[in-house]
C-alpha cells in the first residue's frame, strides 16, 4: 500500500472531549484496514522535527506498521476554548480528507496531559526548509509543485468546504518520491451554505501570506488561499519574501509595515526585466495575486491554466532533498 493511499482506510470521524479534570480523552472509529496509532507504547521517538506556536512535532517510528510518522504534540492542561476548537477542527479535517495532496492522519491519543496527533511523515521536509537551502526553485519543478497544491486546495474547497487560511512554504510538505501534501489545519475555517456564514471574517493565520481582504478584516472566501499560494510561488522564484525588498533581504518587517504594504502597494510580481521565466508563468502569478477577490481565480480554474500544460511530466522533487 502506497503511503499516500492509506488515508482511505482511516477513521471516518474523530472527536476529543474534555474530561472532568479538564484534560482530553480521545475517541475514534476503528480502522477496518491500514493502522491507527492508539498510544505512546506503539511509538519509538527518533528526534524533533520542528516547533510551532501550538506545540512541536517529533519523528517517531511506529513499531506495529514499521512506518516513520510525524507526531504533533500539544499540551492539553489549560487549553482555552478557541484553541480547543482549533484542535477539534484540525483533527476532523485530517480524519475526513481523502486527497493524495493532504497529509494522512493516523490517529490521536492523550498521554500525560498532552495530545498526540499521528500524521504522515514526509521525508523531504517542508518547502520552507528547501528554500532555506536552495533559495530558488526552477520553473519546471515549480509547475509540478503548484499543480499538486492546487489539487489539494480544490479538494479542500470543493469537497470539504474548508478554507485553509495558512497556505505558506512551511505548511507544504514534500517527499523524495515526488509527492507534495498540505498540512496544518489548526486555523482552517469551514464555509457553511447559509448566507450568514458565506464569508469568513476572522483574523487567523500568518499575516505574511494573508490576502488583502483578510488583512483589513473584510469577508473572504476560498480564493484567499490562492492569493497565499501566489505569494508562496513568487517567493520560490525570487528567493525572498515578496513584500521585502532586495536590500531588506530576510529582515523581519513589523506587523504594521506588513499590513501597510499588503493593503496599499501593488501586488508583487517578477521584475519587468526578467527574461528567465515564461510569459505564461507571469500571467499565472498575476491571476493569483489580484487584490480584488472578484478578479482572483479559484484553485480549480488555475489548474487549467496554460502555464501548467506541458510542464507536469518532470517530477524532480527528489532533486530538492
Amino acid at each position: 500500500m502506497k503511503p499516500h493511499q492509506s488515508l482511505l482506510h482511516l477513521p471516518q470521524s474523530v472527536d476529543i472531549e474534555p474530561g472532568s479534570s479538564g484534560a482530553f480523552t480521545t475517541a475514534s472509529s476503528a480502522a477496518s484496514e491500514g493502522f491507527e496509532v492508539q498510544g505512546l507504547e506503539e511509538l519509538e521517538r527518533l528526534g524533533k522535527l520542528g516547533q510551532g506556536s501550538s506545540g512541536y512535532v517529533e519523528k517517531h517510528h511506529h513499531t506495529q506498521s514499521g512506518r516513520d510518522l510525524a507526531v504533533k504534540i500539544m499540551q492539553a492542561g489549560d487549553i482555552a476554548e478557541p484553541q480547543r476548537k482549533a484542535i477539534l477542527l484540525e483533527l476532523r479535517t485530517f480524519a475526513k480528507c481523502r486527497s493524495p495532496h493532504i497529509v494522512n492522519f493516523y490517529g490521536v491519543f492523550f498521554h500525560e496531559n498532552s495530545i498526540y496527533i499521528a500524521l504522515e511523515y514526509m521525508n523531504a521536509g517542508a518547502l520552507s526548509e528547501i528554500l532555506a537551502k536552495k533559495k530558488q526553485v526552477p520553473e519546471r519543478l515549480l509547475a509540478n509543485i503548484t499543480w499538486q497544491v492546487l489539487d489539494g486546495l480544490e479538494y479542500l474547497h470543493s469537497v470539504m468546504h474548508v478554507i485553509h487560511r495558512d497556505v505558506k512554504p512551511s505548511n507544504l510538505l514534500l517527499s523524495t518520491t515526488g509527492i507534495l501534501k498540505i498540512t496544518d489545519f489548526g486555523v482552517s475555517g469551514e464555509l457553511e451554505d447559509d448566507l450568514e456564514q458565506k464569508n469568513k471574517v476572522t483574523f487567523v493565520g500568518t499575516i505574511h501570506y494573508m490576502s488583502p481582504e483578510r488583512v483589513v478584516g473584510k469577508p473572504y472566501e476560498y480564493n484567499s488561499d490562492t492569493w497565499s499560494l501566489g505569494l508562496t510561488l513568487l517567493e520560490c522564484l525570487i528567493g525572498r519574501y515578496p513584500y521585502a525588498t532586495v536590500e531588506e533581504g530576510s529582515r523581519l518587517l513589523s506587523f504594521w509595515e506588513l499590513m501597510r504594504r499588503i493593503v496599499e502597494q501593488e501586488p508583487p510580481a517578477l521584475p519587468s526585466a526578467d527574461s528567465e521565466h515564461s510569459a505564461e508563468l507571469k500571467d499565472f502569478l498575476q491571476q493569483l495575486l489580484q487584490k480584488e477577490p472578484v478578479r482572483r481565480k479559484s484553485a480549480a480554474e488555475m489548474k487549467a491554466h496554460a502555464w501548467l500544460e506541458g510542464l507536469l511530466q518532470a517530477k524532480h522533487l527528489v532533486d530538492l532533498a
